[in-house]
């Protein structure tokens, strides 16, 4: 399942920091570009998401996070930063998220 976004077609080259409320809001305006954003990862099957905070009240709010060749983290739930290439056209597993981070290049737990 997704949605269609009119972007650019062209990825984005340069990375962007921005909030994940901000990707969930507006995808259009990040679709294809390559971001690092912080949140609360979950690792566990079927549900590999970056929310905005511990709990899960509203899966939309959360992104997918596509961890197809990504070094397990040593983790399975912890606040982070991930770098990687946001997808607002993938909503994850089931279309339950806002979005998605592929492509990921770096996963950072935060203290």
């Amino acid at each position: 399942m997704g949605r269609r976004l009119s972007a650019p077609t062209e990825p984005s080259e340069m990375r962007v920091s921005v909030s994940l409320p901000a990707l969930v809001a507006s995808p259009e305006q990040h679709h294809r570009s390559k971001v690092r954003v912080e949140g609360y990862a979950r690792f566990e099957f079927e549900g590999n998401t970056l929310c905005p905070d511990q709990g899960r009240a509203d899966w939309k709010a959360c992104l997918w996070l596509d961890i197809e060749g990504v070094a397990d983290p040593g983790f399975r739930r912890a606040r982070v930063a991930i770098e990687g290439t946001f997808d607002g056209e993938n909503l994850g597993h089931l279309g339950i998220a806002g979005g998605a981070i592929g492509q990921i290049t770096v996963i950072t737990r935060i203290k």
